[in-house]
């Protein structure tokens, strides 16, 4: 017979006792605590710690899901990796308390910007990820990441301190068959690629940029093992007096002496070592060399006053370690302070205090701080005065062109005559022609470097240079710097492009403030305030175009338009564009007519800016409500597409200055006169044209030609 082994509830058994049958008691609020404690473990693995946005497991599986729903739908999945840059230097200066408000403070944007159904996860670190969902294509994904750049551009405010941000912008689109890690793995590629071009930038992926990134790992490897067996040296290029053609010092530049490939430039290695972090490395090595050689050449020639300039990475600059490093050179070779100088890019002034504070610590050494290549970059002329700078150097891109390109002679004479009105000394680097040099001093400029005196000298060589008190071979015949130093010379676009430089950045900041304080919480009654607001948008928008339309007209001109020329569908871009323009203006209704699919062998995003000028045009000249036409008709060979309008039409006197640059048909003030110029430009450019012809209506119907494919 079977022992009956069953047991009441909550009963007990021991060794030669009695079964109890006393009820377990429950007590609800500990399970309660336990069901919160497993859902807070539950939340803490798949969100990150700082933000409260999902981390990356939660993200793959938001990013697998979205795969599914597109897969085999024709649409696709987007993953943007989104690398902040210089969010280091927020870290190092202000604390990661900081820090960690600015991480959260960009989570909430992202968040409040991506489309429903997308998932937007930080990776840790600076990283943000979003996954985007439902992509038409390219372009699209493009606009939407658009959006994050541009909002990004407006200060956070933290605890009373303004940080500005940029960000490092990597892209992918699934295809078929696209696994969510491959796709991370394509877009955390494209954010690499980006960082190395420099930053501020978005790249979108391709089987190219992986096999430059695994070039550039390899590259990297090679660098650190070169700089620990001694293979980078340190070359002089010789600096000169215009008007004496005497020496005054020299600038130290690193040298790679390739065991394979000979003697390298920095053109093949600095950008590398920069983004792999032996830069700090290397910039010591060059800046202890300089500060020897230095000290060699005084004792030479003590007479000469000779100076050593080393340049400064951004990465350098933003270390508070660097001003030991500086002192240490200083100290260890015996020289003044004074004699060396510190070049520094313009892309390391990009955040001005925290510069400011960089600079003013170096400048407490006693050393003299050059700012590098200047004009190529994100630096005000206006606000060089809040940095103690006591020299600008000029591109050597802008001295290329003097006496060929009244362009780059006006933005020289500018940078000089500005830079004097501020005491700042000017350098010219590239001179390679006696007319560069004549040219330069007619404007004002002292100093200057280049193939014309000599390349960078090994150091036997420089000090040869630095014991000789003869003057060097070339020297100025030009008078004395004239009162007027912009030549007379130059055209309006020459002007206008020096304003681009000047204006840019600031146009962005005041539409990107306009946007946030349109979204603040405030009173209910917001009329005024969206006028106000409303105004500002449109005034940063028609300033944005003006200067785009600038740029676009320089490339249009030196023919440097880059063009991807594929098979588009006319009438779905027209209708893209027909939808953008109407939530921009709404001024006058857009009708496009009814067209079977066709395509054009075209550039997407340059033929779109075609009809965005047009149906511009047409806006400024037709009276409101009236209605603005688009139609399509397509031939054997092209794709004819008419824009037609209800305004005054142009004068019969006047069809001939149409699509001349700054023309305005009837001698007013509307428009910039750029518009159909770039225009017709543009479809020029891809193997099509347009042509004016009088509407039936009255008014103006511009007929664009389009290649088909």
């Amino acid at each position: 017979m079977n022992e009956d082994v069953s047991r009441p509830l909550g009963g007990r058994t021991t060794a030669g006792s009695a079964t109890s049958t006393d009820p377990i008691s429950i007590d609800p609020a500990s399970v309660e605590a336990l069901l919160a404690s497993a859902l807070a473990l539950e939340y803490e693995a798949n969100h990150d710690s700082v933000t409260g946005l999902p981390n990356r497991r939660l993200f793959v599986e938001a990013l697998e899901a979205s795969l599914e729903r597109t897969a085999g739908s024709g649409r696709h999945t987007g993953a943007v990796f989104v690398s902040l840059d210089g969010f280091k230097t927020i870290n190092d200066r202000f604390g990661h308390v900081d820090g960690d408000e600015v991480l959260r403070a960009v989570g909430e944007l992202f968040e409040g910007l991506v489309d429903d159904g997308d998932t937007v996860a930080r990776f840790g670190g600076d990283v943000f990820v979003v996954c985007m969902d439902d992509v038409a294509g390219p372009d699209e994904l493009l606009a939407r990441v658009t959006r994050l750049q541009f909002c990004l551009r407006a200060p956070f405010r933290v605890r009373s301190q303004s940080h500005t941000l940029s960000a490092s912008i990597g892209m992918a689109l699934s295809t078929s068959g696209t696994g969510a890690e491959t796709l991370l793995r394509n877009a955390d590629v494209a954010m690499h690629a980006a960082k190395q071009a420099g930053g501020s930038r978005a790249e979108l992926f391709d089987e190219g940029l992986y096999a430059a990134l695994q070039h550039h790992q390899e590259l990297s490897a090679e660098i650190a093992a070169a700089i620990d067996n001694g293979e980078f040296k340190t070359h002089f290029q010789p600096e000169v007096a215009l008007r004496t053609g005497t020496l005054v010092g020299f600038e130290a530049l690193a040298r790679w002496d390739h065991p394979k490939r000979g003697w390298l430039g920095p053109s093949e290695f600095l950008d590398i070592a920069e983004m792999s972090g032996t830069i700090s490395e290397l910039g010591r090595q060059v800046l202890a060399d300089g500060c020897q050689a230095l000290a060699s050449w005084l004792d030479r020639a003590p007479e000469q006053h000779l100076s050593v300039a080393v340049n400064v990475s951004p990465f350098q600059l933003a270390d508070p370690g660097f001003p030991s490093d500086v002192r240490s050179a200083i100290r260890e070779a015996g020289v003044p302070a004074g004699r060396v100088c510190l070049e520094v890019t313009e892309s390391s002034l990009m955040d001005p205090d925290a510069a400011a504070e960089a600079l003013r610590n170096l400048k407490a050494i006693g050393v003299t701080i050059a700012i590098d290549d200047f004009g190529t970059g994100y630096s005000s002329l206006a606000r060089l005065k809040r940095f103690p700078v006591d020299l600008l150097k000029i591109d050597r891109s802008f001295v290329a062109g003097l006496g060929s390109d009244p362009e780059d002679e006006v933005i020289v004479a500018t940078v000089v005559n500005l830079a004097r009105s501020l005491g700042i000394d000017v350098i010219a680097e590239g001179v390679e022609s006696q007319e560069q040099l004549e040219i330069l001093a007619s404007y004002g400029c002292e100093l200057a470097q280049g193939f014309l005196w000599s390349p960078a000298l090994p150091p036997d060589e420089a000090a040869s240079y630095a014991a000789s008190d003869e003057p060097l071979r070339h020297a100025t015949t030009a008078p004395s710097a004239p009162t007027t130093l912009v030549p007379q010379r130059v055209e309006a676009t020459n002007t206008i492009a020096l304003l681009v430089h000047e204006l840019a950045t600031p146009i962005t900041v005041i539409g990107g403030y306009a946007d946030l304080a349109r979204h603040l919480p405030g009173p209910e009654d917001t009329t005024l305030l969206d006028t106000a607001l409303g105004a500002i948008e449109r005034a940063a928008a028609d300033m944005t175009e003006i200067l785009s339309a600038m740029a676009d007209t320089r490339a249009l001109d030196e023919g440097t338009l880059s063009l991807d020329r594929h098979p588009v569908d006319v009438p779905d871009l027209l209708s893209e564009t027909v939808a953008e323009r109407s939530m921009a203006n709404g001024r006058n209704p857009i009708t496009l007519a009814p067209c079977d699919p066709v395509c054009g062998l075209i550039d997407a995003a340059w033929t779109r800016q075609i009809f965005t000028n047009l149906l511009s045009n047409a806006e400024t000249w037709s009276p409101p409500s009236t209605p603005i036409e688009i139609h399509i008709e397509p031939t054997e060979r092209t794709i004819l597409v008419s824009v037609i309008d209800r305004g005054p039409g142009v004068a019969a006197d006047r069809i001939g200055d149409l699509f001349r640059k700054f023309s305005r048909p009837d001698r007013s003030n509307k428009g910039t006169g750029l518009g159909l110029y770039v225009a017709r430009k543009l479809a020029r450019a891809q193997g099509g044209d347009i042509r004016y012809l009088r509407a039936d209506s009255g008014g103006s119907q511009f007929v664009v030609e389009l290649p088909r494919a």
